[in-house]
């Protein structure tokens, strides 16, 4: 039995005890020159020089040359591992406030340009918002360059958008 009974269903999930001088024992060792690739593609049929005995699966072994090693080396991103930089979407102040029970959704705030919709979440006191944006632009529909240039801003509007979501989602 790896877990106790009492942690069978979580065991695998369970931080374990905060060690950084192991974690960095190991990251130092993680090196261009301490590294064994496995690739695997079909790509590769006759072009491999060993069989493997149980299943025999077709393989090579080879040396990545010095000259690569450099390049990858000389391509190295920074020295040093690091924390990524605080996320502004965790809250500070956990404390759960006092709100009035609705049953539906009211209007907080409403411009000409938006609407902001508030109901809170009285049986789990979750945190969560849904955002929602249409853009009105009826020159978008007037031709098939239209369209098509109107599509392509929307994918790029929401990669660019991406990075900056990925904080919030996860926070």
């Amino acid at each position: 039995m790896l877990y106790p009974p009492h942690d069978c269903l979580v065991g695998s999930s369970l931080p374990s005890k905060f060690c950084p001088d192991t974690i960095y024992m190991i990251l130092k060792d993680l090196t261009p020159n301490n590294l064994r690739i496995f690739w695997e593609s079909k790509n590769f049929k006759g072009h491999t020089d060993m069989e493997e005995s149980w299943y025999q699966n077709e393989f090579s072994v080879e040396k990545i040359t010095d000259a690569i090693l450099q390049k990858w080396i000389n391509a190295s991103p920074n020295d040093e591992p690091h924390l990524p930089v605080p996320n502004l979407f965790v809250p500070t102040d956990l404390a759960i406030k006092e709100v009035q029970q609705t049953k539906y959704p009211f209007l907080l705030r409403k411009t000409s340009f938006s609407r902001l919709w508030y109901k809170p979440d009285a049986l789990f006191c979750t945190l969560k918002a849904f955002v929602k944006i249409d853009f009105s632009c009826p020159k978008s529909r007037h031709s098939s360059d239209a369209e098509a240039v109107t599509d392509i801003f929307t994918r790029l509007l929401m990669d660019y958008l991406n990075d900056y979501a990925y904080d919030a989602q996860v926070a």
